[in-house]
């Protein structure tokens, strides 16, 4: 009887220990599971690579980071890191100081460095489900993905609206009937983005799958870029923090012309900040600038098959805006008049006097001038 007793007794103490054993054992079960890294939830990823040019560069991160420590590894090639309401600048004697501590993983920012820089960054990263607020207007915003993806697929969870436009540096997309259309192809791991929204705002979640990459993808920056001749005129995309978007279409006169025909330069007196690329019928062009500035922009385009460069007259003070749409391109209108003469009736009625390539003259010179007057016309002069 003693015995049945104590063996009772032990299998007592053993169904205690178990009920006490089995909640933590579940719970570790749980939390393990709960914590398994996958593409819904944080995880360690392949590191960010930041390769920057001289200059201005835009960028994004998702891996949360203070801002200072952020940039230490390129702390001496950096003076500013700015963000949509915060930044941080270089002070001589208290080295970076201002209000942007934190690095948002939803955010965009852009960077200004004094030489070329790089760096990885390696930690956990944030959920790429983690949602980006998208408000009425200006967004700067980031790139969550780990993987380069087209446009339309990194944004096919996003409600987008007609005339919504994404941003990068030298390129961007505008939302229309056909989808995301524009010299902006494809969005990258550490590119920091503007999307400005027509609409109401909204939410935008990248999507944790994607069957369609950078390679399966039509790049048409560099399409553009290498059609006709690229190297007629230079600007650095990366020496003013700003852009102004336009989707314009080229006439000549009053007649709509094959863009193609034609290369548009915009311009700040005699400095190229932006050239159009054709995609479709159109021309996107990226001007670049500072909107405190407010420079007045002009534009020229010219024509491969005589190599004449025609004035345009629509002008623009940049404002870092967004003209034209792709259902209503903003018209820019060439001068094809050619007025053969030995001198104008009246050096005081000229404002501007340009060469063929666009180069902005003192004087008249000897052959062919483009010649902007006082009253607003624009002409050819051929100085005999």
């Amino acid at each position: 009887m003693k015995e049945i007793i104590n063996r009772n007794n032990w299998l007592h103490t053993l169904m205690r220990r178990a009920l006490l054993v089995l909640p933590i054992a579940m719970t570790s079960t749980i939390d393990a599971w709960a914590q398994k890294p996958d593409m819904q939830h944080a995880s360690e990823a392949s590191p960010i690579e930041y390769n920057l040019a001289e200059g201005w560069n835009w960028i994004s991160t998702s891996i949360e980071s203070e801002a200072l420590p952020f940039i230490e590894p390129i702390l001496d090639k950096t003076d500013r890191l700015v963000g949509q309401t915060n930044e941080l600048i270089k002070d001589e004697v208290y080295g970076m100081v201002g209000g942007l501590q934190t690095m948002d993983v939803t955010a965009g920012y852009k960077i200004h460095t004094t030489a070329q820089a790089s760096m990885k960054k390696t930690g956990i990263t944030a959920s790429i489900s983690t949602p980006v607020r998208i408000h009425k207007g200006w967004n700067w915003i980031g790139y969550l993905p780990m993987q380069s993806m087209a446009v339309g697929e990194a944004l096919k969870r996003l409600s987008a609206a007609t005339g919504d436009r994404l941003i990068n540096g030298n390129s961007f997309a505008e939302y229309g009937a056909n989808g995301w259309e524009g010299t902006l192809s494809v969005m990258n791991p550490g590119q920091g983005f503007l999307y400005h929204r027509t609409g109401a705002s909204t939410t935008l979640r990248y999507p944790s799958e994607t069957n369609s990459i950078y390679a399966s993808q039509d790049d048409h920056t560099s399409e553009c870029l290498s059609r006709g001749n690229s190297t007629l005129w230079h600007y650095d995309p990366h020496l003013y923090p700003d852009v102004t978007t336009i989707v314009a279409q080229l006439y000549l006169e009053e007649q709509c012309v094959d863009q193609n025909e034609y290369i548009v330069g915009a311009f700040c007196g005699n400095e190229c900040r932006g050239m159009g690329q054709v995609v479709g019928n159109k021309l996107f062009i990226t001007v670049h600038g500072t909107i405190s500035d407010g420079d007045a922009i002009s534009f020229c385009a010219y024509e491969n098959a005589t190599t004449l460069t025609l004035p345009i007259d629509e002008t623009i003070c940049f404002q870092g805006q967004c003209l034209g749409t792709l259902d209503s391109p903003m018209p820019l209108h060439a001068q094809s008049v050619v007025v053969s003469i030995d001198k104008p009736t009246s050096q005081s009625e000229i404002r501007t006097i340009y060469s063929a390539d666009g180069k902005r003259l003192r004087l008249l010179h000897r052959g062919m001038n483009i010649v902007r007057m006082n009253n607003g016309t624009t002409t050819k002069v051929i100085v005999k």
